[in-house]
């Protein structure tokens, strides 16, 4: 072993080993100093590559930054509260990009905490803030489109009710630039991010505010739509009652009827055709169905303004009402709209489609009218008869009152005694010959009256004495059924047992016959 053979180092050797080491040292010295440069310069250059890398994130995050700001001008440009809204939109993006900075050195948990939460809040605004504000801008634009303050309550709901309604419809007002004295004023809140709008009056009091979270988060709006139920329950039943014309089709209408109208000291006849009621109900039931199903699905406050605004109910009933009633209060408005159709009208309690009345003129008093040259004529004839007796031999009747069989008139040549009689009645009587100059009969018609209205008598032509009564009467003016009748009356009157007494003047005057078969 070394330490029991120790190898003694002769003097003259040490020189050498000595020379040897300062040698050996010189490289070792050089051999660090290589190495520490090397080092250096690798720290250098991770150094610089992490500076590069942390200016590649500050940059991709003002980038960041520079987009969500164009983004954010460019979806609320159109905003009429975009101006009130960009100096609290830039500030959310500067602390979102100052917190995201921060985060990529911070290592304190409670700074991180806090970093965190100014990103989340920035980030919270910019979207709560453009939700928020495009939704104030729809209900100012649904609040500008109301034509009229009517279609508030049928067709426009605001929101809540009572004062509370009036104060979110002068809100409307207010950021609508309706009322030109008013203000807006938009503030952030730090400990959430959330906005906060806030409306004035001219004054300077406050009309209201509006947090944008809990807006947002309710899902509610300042303004609402009502479903317009009357004109679209109408609408679908015109559709099953009434024909191309707009009126009712003929099965719910009844037969023509008519009744007199008393309108001041005037009567009116008016003639109508009632509505059947019941037919048009049972035709809108379908109809009246889905009107239930309808308002079953409405929010409360739509029902609410359905059920007092359009269907003129107690509005407390709204949400309570059953099938049944919000049924029977569709079929109400029905009813009611029934008698609003043009050229309907109420008589007797119903519903009538119904011409114009036409004015019953009273009769007039009738003068007594003087007979006519015509009615005098015939008349005096039937009397002239009458007044002549049997002049032509009728036989006697066994009974009074009974027409007999009288036979046929005898036609004689030179028949004076007929001759003179139809001359004192009225007649022209000229005897007929033939061509040798041989008797054939008599042409016979009234003075003053058309030759063609004549009677003519031929031996070699019977004629009844009845006939020639009855040829005299219309050839005085009767017609012929009038002129058979007074016939029947002469020859009964002429041929009663007894004989015949000539009436007198008074008695003519004042003859039944005169009255009974005098032609109009």
């Amino acid at each position: 072993m070394s330490y029991r053979n120790p190898q003694i180092v002769q003097p003259a050797k040490v020189g050498e080993i000595y020379g040897a080491g300062i040698a050996q040292f010189g490289k070792n010295i050089s051999k660090g100093i290589d190495a520490y440069a090397l080092k250096q310069e690798k720290i250098l250059k991770e150094q610089q590559a992490e500076l590069k890398k942390q200016q590649d994130l500050y940059n991709k995050v003002d980038f960041e930054k520079a987009q969500m700001t164009a983004n954010f001008q460019q979806k609320t440009k159109k905003y009429q509260l975009s101006d009130q809204l960009r100096p609290i939109a830039d500030q959310a993006i500067k602390n979102f990009g100052d917190a995201k900075i921060a985060l990529l050195t911070e290592t304190d948990p409670a700074k991180r905490a806090e970093y965190n939460k100014m990103l989340q809040n920035s980030y919270s605004t910019l979207i709560d803030a453009e939700a928020f504000v495009g939704a104030l801008q729809a209900d100012s634009q649904d609040y500008l489109s109301i034509q009229n303050a009517g279609e508030i309550g049928i067709t426009k709901g605001i929101a809540a009710t009572g004062a509370d309604a009036t104060i979110n419809q002068e809100f409307l007002q207010t950021i609508s630039a309706m009322k030109l004295d008013g203000s807006i004023n938009i503030t952030q809140d730090l400990e959430n991010g959330s906005l906060n709008v806030i409306a004035y009056r001219g004054d300077g009091s406050q009309i209201r505010s509006l947090n944008s979270t809990k807006y947002l988060q309710s899902g509610n709006s300042l303004i609402y739509d009502i479903p317009d139920t009357n004109t679209e329950f109408l609408k679908d039943v015109d559709k099953q009652v009434l024909n191309d014309k707009g009126g009712f089709k003929d099965e719910f209408i009844g037969e023509f009827e008519s009744t007199t109208l008393t309108i001041g000291n005037d009567k009116y006849n008016q003639t109508y055709r009632k509505v059947n009621t019941n037919a048009v109900v049972k035709a809108a039931a379908p109809a009246i169905q889905g009107q239930v199903a309808s308002y079953n699905a409405m929010t409360n406050q739509q029902k609410e303004d359905v059920w007092a605004n359009q269907l003129n109910k107690n509005r407390s009933e709204a949400l309570t009402a059953t099938d049944e009633q919000i049924a029977k209060a569709y079929q109400d408005l029905l009813i009611k709209d029934i008698g609003t159709q043009p050229g309907l009208t109420t008589i007797n309690g119903e519903y009538a489609l119904a011409g114009n009345p036409i004015k019953i003129d009273p009769p007039k008093p009738t003068k007594a009218s003087k007979p006519s040259k015509k009615e005098i004529t015939a008349g005096k004839m039937a009397n002239d008869i009458l007044a002549e007796g049997n002049v032509f031999n009728f036989p006697r009747a066994p009974q009074s009152n009974v027409i007999q069989t009288i036979g046929n008139l005898e036609i004689k040549e030179n028949d004076t005694a007929l001759e003179s009689t139809l001359n004192r009645m009225g007649f022209n009587v000229k005897t007929a010959r033939d061509e040798d100059d041989k008797f054939v009969g008599y042409d016979i018609n009234l003075k003053g009256a058309p030759k063609t209205s004549r009677i003519e008598l031929d031996i070699n032509k019977p004629i009844s004495k009845k006939d020639f009564y009855r040829e005299l009467l219309i050839a005085s003016g009767y017609d012929v059924p009038t002129a058979k009748s007074v016939a029947d009356d002469l020859l009964n009157a002429l041929t009663i047992q007894g004989g015949f007494t000539p009436p007198t003047q008074d008695e003519m005057n004042a003859a039944d016959l005169l009255q009974k078969y005098t032609t109009k």
